[in-house]
């Protein structure tokens, strides 16, 4: 369970910095609810395919 849970928050840090960076160079509209709802919907997917595939697993 702790695995689960530093992945997700690094997961989510990371790419919420990556639609911060990416938003703010554009010049788009930043809307923190819908980078932060992006970023636990990415990082949960991303945990679940490594689990699936075996990837990084213990």
């Amino acid at each position: 369970m702790l695995e689960f849970v530093l992945f997700m928050v690094f997961s989510v840090l990371e790419t919420y910095a990556m639609f911060y960076l990416a938003f703010k160079v554009f010049k788009i509209d930043i809307y923190f609810k819908e980078i932060l709802f992006a970023s636990l919907l990415m990082g949960f997917i991303s945990y679940v395919l490594r689990y699936d595939y075996w990837i990084n697993i213990n």
